[in-house]
């Protein structure tokens, strides 16, 4: 989820809000170190995509719509934009975006 901390809506938050967000347990998600890389700052979509497209680490995505539910929770909290992700990835998981 970090991607969009790079986005100009964040260069208006406080210090404080950037170190919350940052901190925020929510936008976490436990795995394993060369998953973690392997995910680098990608969307729900292109993370899946990349475990599946046999070229660099293989992994299998453990409960994927937690995740997409998880990553659509953060990002509606801190108010940051849907724009780039694939409303097809968060409607298979049902949640649906604007």
């Amino acid at each position: 989820m970090s991607s969009q901390i790079c986005r100009p809506v964040v260069a208006f938050w406080s210090t404080y809000k950037k170190r919350t967000f940052a901190n925020d347990k929510a936008n976490h998600v436990p795995s394993c170190g060369r998953v973690n890389s392997s995910k680098g700052s990608a969307g729900p979509k292109d993370f899946l995509r990349r475990s599946n497209d046999g070229k660099g680490l293989e992994y299998e995505i453990v409960r994927f719509c937690e995740y997409v539910q998880r990553y659509y929770a953060v990002k509606v909290e801190y108010g940051l934009s849907f724009e780039g992700n694939d409303r097809a990835t968060f409607e298979q998981c049902g949640v649906g975006i604007s």
